[in-house]
Formats: structure tokens, C-alpha cells, sequence
């Protein structure tokens, strides 16, 4: 019994020492540490411990110092950590896994619950919206939870939606808008989004991805769900619960991603994640837009942000051609909600709508840096002349209720004159500038066709038949 005592004494103090020579010699403590203490120790929930536990185990396994059993009860518990969005995640316990799973020591079933898991979503809606219209709401996510190297296709649907605590059937009605990157469209009205559509769905990677890199990308105008409300809601504060299943898939560059439709038979397994929103139902007099009024500092920063506004046109077929105009992405110093138009060859089309709330611009939800971002609008001009294109710019107000977060728009119009425009053939890959300028130097920033123009450009050329040139 004495002998069993002296043992029990002693156990602390061998940590202790351990932990002394630790200090002194600097080396890495955890490498000191037996496997339970380890697997205790990623119970917790310091982000710093997390992280060094994680690559000790990493350090172990390159060394042969794992078996079978042990990897199972890592990746066990690096998927556990993963899914918990209150726990501080480090992309060290995805190499962990990725690096097992190359030698085949981890599941299809685990690896699928790695991609389900791959992120930690938000739920954002219009805090304030007037009696009988729809609600806006816009799934994002909050953190990227994978491996250093990863990349993941993920989509979230609605498995069940909740109204002040009552069963609720979210229709989609005409989409709402949102200046930030995405890649879904809600053209289809009166359509359940508990039918197989997704809610969300976006490209994440880890953060030596090679996803992206050199890539250049359009920021079309995004669109967010409009949920369709009770006809009998009451004024006042309401809660809106979502209950999501997410669904990640690798991407592999050479055979892409597919996407899914919920309502197909699907047994794959599902991430569970509930979102919650508070919103206010007001009187309609109360939930309008508030117009900044018009001022030449402002207008000016407003040009600055969205310039240089380039263009280019091309043969849509039947005889009529198509315009791109591109807008620079950047930050507006105050919310901007706008109707563009195109002034071409004695007439004016309609372009779409542009908006921006006053952050990080167009990048804001990207995966891709500002520089490479744009806001891309097209529309027909049939046979018109382009030579003096304008651009109008005419405030509405409005096109805000239809965003989550735009409560404030400048009020005043923007024209922009003598655009830069492009003619494309894509047959021959020439390019005509149809624009006259006063010199023939170019700085390289005012000449660009937009981000959609380069990529589909590069795109044609990478798909040219070489045989054909021969």
C-alpha cells in the first residue's frame, strides 16, 4: 500500500518536471504527453491547446507512432470539434484527417461528415419590414472549418422552418438582392424552398487552397430568398427559426462538383445546423428607406468607387449584340440603390439593378480579392451605335427593401459619360476599342473588359480547336 501511495505522489511530480525541463530546454511540451492526456486535453476549448494537440498527433503520425485504434479516436475527435461551432477550430486537425485518410484509415462516412461540416453558417434578415411584405433573408457563412488544403462544394437546405415558434412553409416570392457574391438564383416563384432547393450553396477551401488563385471572377448582382409571410402576422418582434441540413462535396479541378436537389433520394449523411432571427413587422409607414440627400463630395466618392466603368459589346445572334458594363467593386461611403441604364445610339435600356451597402463592397462575401471583382450588367442594344455610350445611374430607393441590410441610399442620379467600349468577335478573339481617347497611353487600370469579359475571353481561347488553325 505504501509503495502504491509513494507511485501516486510521484505522478504529479514527473509532470512537473517534465514541464520544467519543457521550459528551460524549449522544448515542445505536448510531445512529452501520453495519448489519453492528449485526447483529455481536446476536450477544452483554449484555441492555443486545440492547435498544438492537434499537430503532436500530425508529428506522431508521420512517425509511425499511431495504430488503427488511436487514428479512429483522433479523427473522432477532430470531427466532433469541427461540428461544434462554439469550439475554436484549427485547420491542423483537417491536415490531420486528410493526411490519414490518404493512407485509408478514415471512413467514407467520416470524410463525408469532414465536407458537411465545413462550415459555420449565419442567418441575416431585414431587421424591419412593413406589413404584408416579404422578408428577406440571406445565409452566409461565419467560418470555414476545414483542412489547410481542401476544397468543398457546400449547399444548405431547409429541412423545417419555424414562424414565432409555429411550423412554417417559407415560399420563395420575387428574390430580394445582395451585393456580395452568389451563386444561386431565385427566378422561380411560389416555390417551396423545403422542395429541394438550396438556401445557400458557396465554394470554401482552406487557406493554402489552390481554388481561385489567378482566377478572375464576375459579381453579378446576387439575390437572396424572399420568404413569403402569414397574410394574419401581427406588428411587432417575431422570430424566424431555420432548421438546415448541409451537404459538402470535394472538388476535384479536373471533374468539378455537381449540384443536389434535396427532393432527390439522397442517403448521404446530413449536417444539422439551426439558425435563429429576430425581425419587427411595422406599419408601412414605418419601415421605408431614408434618402441621403444629394452632394457633390459624395457623388464624387461614389464615381471613385465605381470607376473606371469599362465595357464591351458582342453578337448575341439574330442580328442584335449584347452590352456588358462593368462596375469597379470597392466600398461605398454610404448604401447605394440604383436603376442603371445605357444612353446608346439615341436610346436607353434598362440594365438592372445596383447595390451596395457601405462595408467591404462587392468582395465582401467572396472568395476572391476586390481587384478581381467587378459588378457586371448586360443588356440588348440591337444594331446601336456605341462610339459615345452613357451610363445613368437613377436612385431608387426601393430596390432596398428587397436586401437585408441597406436602410440608407444616396438620393441623387450619376451619369457617367464616354464609357469604354469594347467590340468583341469571338470567332477571330479580336478586339476593337471603339472608344476615342486623346492619347494613346493607357495605365492599365481603364482598359480592362470587366471580370466576366476576361473570363469568358480566356475561356474561348481555351476552347479553340487547335485542328482548325492548322
Amino acid at each position: 500500500m505504501a509503495s502504491i501511495g509513494a507511485v501516486l505522489i510521484l505522478l504529479p511530480l514527473s509532470g512537473i518536471c517534465v514541464t520544467v525541463y519543457a521550459v528551460l530546454t524549449g522544448a515542445d511540451i505536448h510531445s512529452y504527453k501520453p495519448t489519453g492526456i492528449l485526447l483529455w486535453e481536446a476536450k477544452g476549448d483554449n484555441a492555443q491547446t486545440l492547435a498544438a494537440v492537434a499537430k503532436e498527433f500530425s508529428k506522431r503520425r508521420q512517425a509511425g507512432k499511431l495504430d488503427s485504434a488511436t487514428i479512429g479516436r483522433v479523427v473522432d475527435t477532430a470531427l466532433a470539434i469541427q461540428g461544434d461551432p462554439d469550439r475554436p477550430w484549427s485547420e491542423d486537425w483537417g491536415d490531420f484527417i486528410e493526411m490519414v485518410n490518404l493512407d485509408g484509415d478514415v471512413t467514407d462516412e467520416q470524410m463525408q461528415r469532414f465536407r458537411n461540416q465545413c462550415v459555420s453558417l449565419a442567418c441575416d434578415v431585414r431587421p424591419r419590414i412593413a406589413m404584408g411584405r416579404p422578408l428577406p433573408i440571406k445565409i452566409s457563412h461565419e467560418e470555414i472549418r476545414l483542412s489547410s488544403g481542401s476544397m468543398v462544394f457546400a449547399q444548405a437546405f431547409i429541412s423545417s422552418a419555424f414562424l414565432d415558434g409555429q411550423p412554417l412553409e417559407p415560399q420563395i416570392v420575387p428574390p430580394g438582392v445582395t451585393d456580395e457574391f452568389s451563386m444561386l438564383n431565385y427566378a422561380i416563384p411560389n416555390q417551396s424552398m423545403g422542395a429541394g432547393f438550396p438556401i445557400w450553396a458557396d465554394m470554401v477551401s482552406g487557406d493554402s487552397s489552390p481554388w481561385g488563385m489567378g482566377m478572375t471572377m464576375s459579381m453579378q448582382m446576387g439575390e437572396v430568398p424572399m420568404l413569403g409571410l402569414p397574410d394574419d402576422i401581427a406588428p411587432g418582434d417575431h422570430e424566424l427559426r431555420l432548421v438546415l441540413s448541409v451537404r459538402g462535396q470535394e472538388v476535384d479541378m479536373n471533374s468539378g462538383f455537381g449540384w443536389e436537389n434535396q427532393s432527390e433520394e439522397n442517403d448521404a449523411a446530413q449536417h444539422i445546423v439551426t439558425l435563429t432571427s429576430r425581425f419587427v413587422v411595422t406599419p408601412t409607414d414605418e419601415a421605408g428607406i431614408e434618402v441621403i440627400e444629394p452632394t457633390a463630395e459624395l457623388e464624387a466618392e461614389i464615381r471613385d468607387v465605381l470607376s473606371p466603368v469599362s465595357g464591351w459589346v458582342y453578337d448575341a445572334g439574330f442580328g442584335g449584340r449584347q452590352a456588358q458594363i462593368s462596375l469597379q467593386g470597392g466600398a461605398v461611403p454610404c448604401g447605394i440603390a440604383f436603376d442603371a441604364f445605357l444612353r446608346v445610339g439615341g436610346k436607353q435600356v434598362a440594365l438592372g439593378p445596383v447595390l451596395r451597402a457601405p462595408r467591404s463592397g462587392t468582395a465582401a462575401a467572396s472568395p476572391f480579392p476586390p481587384g478581381m471583382m467587378s459588378t457586371d450588367l448586360s443588356a440588348s442594344i440591337g444594331k446601336a451605335d456605341i462610339t459615345d455610350a452613357t451610363l445613368v445611374l437613377k436612385p431608387n430607393p426601393a430596390l432596398a427593401l428587397r436586401t437585408t441590410e441597406i436602410t440608407r441610399v444616396y438620393g441623387g442620379e450619376i451619369v457617367i459619360e464616354s464609357l469604354e467600349i469594347q467590340d468583341v468577335d469571338f470567332e477571330s478573339g479580336v478586339q476593337i476599342d471603339t472608344t476615342d481617347t486623346e492619347t494613346d497611353e493607357d495605365d492599365g487600370s481603364g482598359s480592362a473588359l470587366g471580370a466576366l469579359g476576361r473570363f469568358f475571353l480566356e475561356s474561348a481561347k481555351d476552347n479553340e480547336d487547335p485542328e482548325e488553325d492548322e
